[in-house]
């Protein structure tokens, strides 16, 4: 038998590595620049706030985990897998708005019970932060998908979103809502290129499916 090359292997584990540490950094390097740009007392409400609005993260990565091997068999056999991955995008994104709607109507409540009447103020960053981390999560069901495609464009530019996202918090967090808004350009830009310029976007998977049922359905002339 051919013996397999280490350098082969070592590509082949290095790229979901590099994914999924840029996912790491995009989701938390938000907390990290608080601390560094904030002072500590900013820093602690941005940080209570950023840990509530990232339940509708937490919620939803797991979905990537049940998508990876359905995907990635699929591939193997040359099959589409484009209904699996807008169902899991379509749940994500539910998960998300309803995580958002729960904390609009009991924000306060949610972050006094969970931190005390101290962090009262972190309310009102919440859902844009639950926003936020929503956009994430649509990024990261792209990100699987691009693991079970080994993908090196999407985990490449991937990876280059986490430095310009790390760079641009440090740059530009001077208070929390700059933080908030420095995260809604960067990731809702990052969305916003793939699904224009990449055949595996959400809205392309879902053109391609409609326009394969619509010619499924015409009748056949002799």
């Amino acid at each position: 038998a051919k013996a397999r090359h280490p350098a082969g292997g070592a590509r082949t584990l290095g790229l979901p590595v590099v994914g999924l540490l840029a996912f790491a950094s995009v989701t938390n390097i938000d907390i990290v620049a608080a601390k560094i740009r904030l002072t500590p007392e900013l820093a602690a409400t941005y940080s209570s706030a950023a840990l509530l609005g990232k339940v509708a993260l937490y919620a939803t990565v797991s979905l990537g985990f049940v998508l990876l091997p359905k995907v990635s068999e699929r591939i193997a056999r040359g099959q589409d897998y484009a209904r699996a991955t807008l169902l899991t995008l379509a749940a994500v994104v539910g998960v998300g708005l309803l995580t958002g709607l729960a904390f609009f109507l009991a924000s306060e409540a949610l972050i006094v019970a969970a931190f005390g009447p101290t962090y009262d103020q972190a309310a009102a960053l919440i859902l844009p932060i639950t926003l936020i981390m929503t956009v994430a999560g649509v990024l990261n069901v792209h990100l699987t998908l691009a693991i079970a495609r080994r993908d090196r464009t999407f985990i490449g530019g991937f990876a280059a979103v986490a430095v310009v996202h790390a760079g641009a918090l440090l740059i530009f967090g001077e208070s929390a809502t700059s933080l908030i808004a420095t995260n809604a350009v960067v990731l809702g830009s990052a969305l916003a290129l793939w699904e224009v310029f990449s055949s595996h976007g959400a809205v392309r998977m879902l053109i391609h499916r409609r326009g394969a049922g619509h010619r499924s359905e015409e009748p056949a002339y002799e």
